[in-house]
């Protein structure tokens, strides 16, 4: 008899096969041709509270918070603002110092400033002293050659937006710092001496002057001009209109630069 494969059996075998290969999809879903799920992650809704007062909250796909803003550097208030000034008009400067200071001028090449000391005492002061001169020479080491660079230490300073040489301590009397720039010719030369208590202080003051100098390069009559009285000028037209030359453009660009309370025209 001949033996083979009964229908039965066949039938069997092609059913077992097809739930073979079922199982093995079922068993790995991740073969499944289906669609992932890319919709993003909700954040929870928190907030936190940075240096400056501000709020932050969770974004992107870790959920973290967002960095803080960036701290807005803070300006340092101009202790000068409330300054007065002082013009020079044959030398061509201006100069600002504290209202408690007492400048006098000798001459236009001889002024003198008086800080305050807190004492009564007229044997004890600090004072400031400006000298223009003629230098001589370009070289500002060379137009102060008694001050011995091997001996005496010097610092690079700018005044007037030129390089000059700077004296921190210097023989004398009494305490003293020395300052020297050269411009058009002339020495322009700045010490601060004196005895009293707050020479530290005053000499930071003397510092701060030192600052504010300023050389003006305008024309004569831009350096002839005089700061006003008021912090405001008077600039309405009218039959009694007066201020002509203070309402200027250039008079009142150059306020603005060199007379510390004035704030403008006013129209």
């Amino acid at each position: 008899m001949q033996k083979g494969f009964s229908p039965t059996s066949v039938l069997v075998g092609i059913c077992l096969t097809a739930l073979a290969v079922a199982g093995v999809y079922y068993l790995k879903p991740n073969t499944l041709p289906f669609p992932r799920n890319n919709s993003p992650q909700a954040c929870t809704q928190e907030a936190k509270q940075c240096p400056d007062g501000s709020f932050v909250g969770r974004s992107g796909p870790n959920c973290e918070f967002a960095p803080c803003p960036s701290p807005t550097p803070s300006q340092t208030p101009d202790e000068t603002a409330s300054w007065k000034a002082y013009i020079n008009h044959q030398n061509a400067f201006s100069i600002q110092y504290p209202q408690a200071v007492i400048i006098k001028e000798l001459n236009p090449n001889e002024i003198t400033m008086r800080l305050p000391d807190d004492t009564d005492n007229n044997l004890v002061f600090d004072l400031i002293f400006i000298n223009i001169n003629p230098a001589g020479v370009t070289d500002i080491k060379q137009a102060i050659k008694s001050y011995d660079a091997t001996k005496l230490s010097s610092n690079d300073i700018v005044i007037g937006g030129i390089k000059g040489l700077y004296f921190d301590s210097v023989p004398a009397a009494y305490e003293a710092s020395d300052a020297f720039v050269i411009k058009n010719g002339l020495l322009f030369a700045f010490r601060i001496e004196g005895n009293s208590p707050k020479f530290s202080e005053n000499k930071k003051i003397f510092n701060q002057i030192l600052s504010t100098f300023k050389f003006l390069d305008g024309t004569l009559e831009e350096r002839n001009y005089v700061c006003p009285k008021s912090e405001w000028v008077n600039c309405m037209p009218g039959p009694d209109f007066k201020n002509q030359e203070q309402c200027s453009e250039d008079f009142l660009k150059w306020a603005k630069s060199n007379c510390p309370s004035f704030k403008g025209g006013a129209y």
